[in-house]
């Protein structure tokens, strides 16, 4: 399993509602901001992307970035964001 960061910047809003129904296939996520979302998932950062990529226009933009495991991780989060960063990633620098 491998932790990602997924950020997207829709020009359209009107694909929202696929984007975010599409997010459900990954069971163990969290929205930690308007469009940053943390997944957990047995996929690559390609096939995350290409699966995902198929909601968004052309003017959208898609990041998926893998993130290391026990290196530390900082941020201004809810409880259940940082919950769920310290279950996945471990405990904050």
């Amino acid at each position: 399993m491998t932790n990602y960061l997924i950020s997207v910047e829709l020009n359209d809003n009107h694909r929202e509602p696929a984007l975010l129904a599409a997010l459900e296939i990954f069971e163990d996520r969290i929205q930690a901001m308007s469009s940053l979302w943390f997944v957990c998932t047995p996929w690559s950062a390609e096939q995350v992307r290409a699966y995902l990529g198929r909601h968004l226009g052309p003017n959208d933009s898609l990041i998926v970035e893998a993130l290391p495991v026990n290196e530390g991780w900082s941020g201004w989060v809810g409880k259940d964001v940082r919950d769920w960063l310290e279950k996945h990633l471990g405990p904050p620098c």
